[in-house]
């Protein structure tokens, strides 16, 4: 059976007992429940350093959602950091880096994404220097 356990109260206890310590990290995984999953979690470990008065933090996102999941993951990470620096004594919130292993845009949100970071034309130049054919892609005219 899994035992269910607070990650961030356990990081937050242990940032309190030792500053300096290596070991405040969580881990979302579920072993072996998630190595099996069709769907697995992205975010694998947050793993949090003081550093200078400030708590940083090092994610690593096994497969991110750049247009559709990016913002938000970035948000909560961000909200994070500031409930376990704000449990701290004297502790601000520092850097957050996001690693992402496989960064990715669905293909049903390329236009989408393109129109925002405005790159694309209405010839759709930039999806052709992508090497996509815009009639390979559903949604593009």
């Amino acid at each position: 059976s899994y035992r269910t356990l607070d990650q961030i109260e356990t990081i937050i206890f242990k940032l309190l007992r030792d500053k300096n310590s290596r070991q405040a990290i969580a881990v979302t995984w579920k072993l072996p429940d998630d190595i099996e999953d069709e769907h697995p979690h992205c975010i694998i470990s947050i793993d949090y350093v003081i550093r200078n008065g400030l708590l940083n933090c090092v994610v690593y996102i096994r497969s991110n959602d750049i247009f559709g999941a990016w913002p938000e993951n970035a948000y909560m990470l961000a909200r994070l950091n500031q409930y376990v620096a704000k449990h701290l004594n004297k502790v601000l919130p520092g850097k957050i880096t996001i690693v992402s292993n496989k960064a990715h845009i669905y293909y049903w949100n390329i236009e989408e994404a393109c129109k925002i970071a405005n790159l694309v034309d209405s010839t759709g130049k930039i999806l052709e220097a992508m090497g996509i054919n815009k009639g390979s892609v559903k949604g593009i005219a």
